[in-house]
């Protein structure tokens, strides 16, 4: 017997849930929704294909996927250059972040520009107003 794929156990898990389940109104559980989404992580897939072997919609699933990332939050990684690290003004600093709708977002500013940057990446991260103090 082959093993079965991620896919395929993913697909039998929904499958057994569904059977399983109370009501045809019962949510879907976290555990298969982050399974789901560790899926579409991984690339092997695509979102179109996985959904449909899943039987979810792809608003259904955006929105479930999104509000389970929301309820892990933002998280914030503080960093400074060491004192021994020579800055100069041509030298550029490169900020790489993803959002929990799966938006991936590079900011770019010159050295000596990093506080404006930090308050633009938690504007974003908050989805406050980045020009406010």
């Amino acid at each position: 017997m082959s093993k079965m794929s991620e896919i395929d156990v993913l697909e039998k898990k929904f499958e057994e849930w569904r059977k399983h389940r109370t009501s045809l109104t019962e949510r879907i559980p976290n555990r298969l929704i982050r399974s789901a989404v560790k899926l579409e992580k991984s690339g092997e897939y695509g979102k179109c294909q996985m959904l449909r072997r899943l039987r979810l919609s792809f608003k259904d699933y955006e929105q479930k996927k999104n509000a389970l990332l929301a309820e892990t939050g933002p998280k914030f990684v503080t960093t400074s250059l060491p004192q021994s690290c020579p800055v100069n003004k041509e030298q550029k600093i490169e900020v790489q972040m993803g959002i929990a709708s799966g938006l991936q977002i590079k900011l770019f500013c010159s050295a000596g520009e990093e506080e404006s940057l930090a308050r633009l990446v938690k504007s974003i991260a908050l989805g406050a107003d980045p020009c406010s103090r």
